[in-house]
């Protein structure tokens, strides 16, 4: 290896390195949080829409899929309708059945799901309303 080569390719490294680090440092990265809630635990979506607003908030993004966009919280403008495969964490907003429902369809996209507890049971789900907002 002659020392140009060794040079550029050390330059080119260097570049990268310092992509990096205004990528982490200087870019604001905004999280994206799914929201799945089902209608019959969540009348109205009233808490989901709650949910979204507290998340809009804090500054990140709340995100429901296509199913929700004809609803009342698909139009909700703390919203955005997308897929959850972009989010970095769903909640499901329900009883147990929701969350098993959420987890058989979303596994294979690798995003960590929690579950809010609106059910009379809540064995699966792990936290309640009054915890969301924490």
């Amino acid at each position: 290896m002659d020392a140009f080569s060794f040079c550029s390719m050390y330059t080119v490294k260097y570049k990268y390195a310092i992509f990096c680090i205004y990528s982490l440092f200087w870019e604001r990265i905004v999280m994206k949080l799914g929201i799945i809630s089902n209608i019959d635990k969540d009348h109205e979506y009233a808490f989901a829409r709650t949910a979204a607003g507290m998340i809009q908030a804090r500054g990140a993004c709340a995100i429901v899929d296509q199913t929700y966009a004809d609803s009342v919280l698909g139009k909700d403008p703390n919203v955005s309708i997308s897929g959850y495969e972009a989010c970095d964490l769903i909640f499901c907003i329900g009883g147990d059945g929701t969350f098993l429902s959420a987890v058989h369809d979303h596994y294979l996209k690798n995003v960590p799901i929690i579950g809010v507890n609106l059910g009379s049971i809540g064995f699966l789900t792990e936290i309640s309303p009054d915890q969301f907002e924490d």
